[in-house]
C-alpha cells in the first residue's frame, strides 16, 4: 500500500495507486503523530539534485507524491510499473472530499490571507462537513525563535488533523520538515494550489 519509493536523481519518490495515496495521508493524519507530504514535481527534483540539505529535507518526508506528467513518467520508464501522477491541485478536492466525509479537521497555513479565507469559504461551500478550524498568513520573512512558536502554539490549539502549507517550494517543504514532531499534525506542502 503506497510503501515503496523509488529514486529518481537522488530522489525517494512514494509509488502506488491514486486512491492508495489517499489511504495513506489520510492515515498519517489518524496516527495522531507529526508528519509530512511532500508534492515532488520537477521543479523540486532539481532543487532536491542541486541540494544536499534540500534533498535530506524532501526524502525525510513520509510521503512524496510523484506530481506531473515528467515524475509518473519517468518513474514507468525506469522502474516498469504504472505510476499515476498524484498532483498537489488533484490531492487538495480528493482530500477535502475525504476529511469532511470522515468529520477530521484542518488548517491553512502560507498565502495571503484573502487567498486562505476565499479558499476556505470556496472550500466549505464545496465540500458540506468540511471543518476548516484555523488559516494563518505568516508575515513575508523570518520568523524569530518567538513568533515561531507562538505561531505552533496557535496551530496545535486548533488540534487539526491537517495541516495545509502554501509557502511555495523549497520554503514550504523546509518548513515541513523543521516543524515535524513540533506541528502535531498531517502537513502538506501544496504551493500554488490554494489560488
Amino acid at each position: 500500500m503506497c510503501n515503496d519509493k523509488v529514486k529518481l536523481i537522488g530522489t525517494s519518490i512514494t509509488v502506488g495507486r491514486y486512491s492508495e495515496f489517499i489511504e495513506k495521508i489520510v492515515k498519517l493524519s489518524q496516527i495522531n503523530n507529526s508528519s509530512y507530504v511532500c508534492v515532488c514535481n520537477v521543479h523540486m527534483l532539481i532543487e532536491s539534485h542541486d541540494s544536499k540539505e534540500f534533498s535530506g529535507v524532501v526524502n525525510g518526508a513520509d510521503i512524496v507524491t510523484p506530481d506531473g506528467k515528467p515524475v509518473s513518467k519517468s518513474i514507468e520508464w525506469l522502474y516498469k510499473v504504472d505510476q499515476p501522477r498524484v498532483a498537489g491541485m488533484d490531492l487538495i478536492e480528493t482530500l477535502f472530499m475525504e476529511i469532511s466525509k470522515k468529520g477530521l479537521k484542518v488548517f491553512l497555513y502560507g498565502s495571503t490571507n484573502d487567498v486562505l479565507e476565499k479558499m476556505a469559504n470556496k472550500a466549505c461551500k464545496q465540500f458540506p462537513g468540511l471543518n476548516v478550524v484555523g488559516i494563518l498568513s505568516p508575515p513575508f520573512r523570518q520568523l524569530s525563535v518567538d513568533e515561531d512558536r507562538h505561531e505552533i502554539d496557535i496551530i496545535n490549539r486548533h488540534n487539526p488533523d491537517f495541516v495545509f502549507v502554501a509557502l511555495g517550494c523549497p520554503k514550504q517543504e523546509r518548513w515541513m520538515a523543521e516543524h515535524k514532531d513540533k506541528v502535531d499534525s498531517c502537513m502538506i506542502g501544496l504551493g500554488g494550489a490554494f489560488p
